[in-house]
């Protein structure tokens, strides 16, 4: 069975990350896609028009020049931990080099799938971002 999606271009900083499930980051080239569930529109976005509600999708990240996560793992079960591992970085990549002068900055939270971690800071520069809407 295929899922439809809807791609919704920009309006990043009309999102609530902050208790979303992010996947595992997957890079083709310049293209970061990072798979969410429990993504809150805000007022401004092009879903707050229809019923409130969270959402998941893909987050596509196009002309990305770097991507850094600050990750604070957990000890034990993610959904009743004995505790934290110390905060680490992951930087994903290599992507290739640009020349581009248009790089914006998005900046996230959530919680991480794989490994399980709070995803304490997510900082992609990129050109351009866009919500893929899981149509379901």
């Amino acid at each position: 069975m295929t899922t439809s999606m809807t791609p919704i271009a920009d309006h990043f900083d009309d999102l609530h990350f902050v208790e979303s499930n992010l996947g595992k980051p997957q890079i083709a080239g310049d293209c970061l896609r990072i798979p969410v569930k429990g993504l809150f529109p805000l007022a401004g976005h092009p879903l707050v028009t229809q019923t409130p509600r969270l959402v998941s999708g893909i987050l596509r990240f196009e002309g990305v020049v770097s991507s850094t996560r600050t990750l604070i793992e957990y000890v034990g079960d993610p959904k009743n931990p004995s505790g934290f591992k110390d905060r680490r970085q992951e930087q994903d990549g290599p992507f290739p080099a640009s020349d581009a002068t248009d790089i914006r900055e998005f900046l996230f939270a959530g919680y991480g799938e794989s490994p399980p971690a709070w995803i304490e800071h997510w900082v992609v520069r990129a050109r351009r971002f866009v919500l893929e809407v899981d149509n379901q």
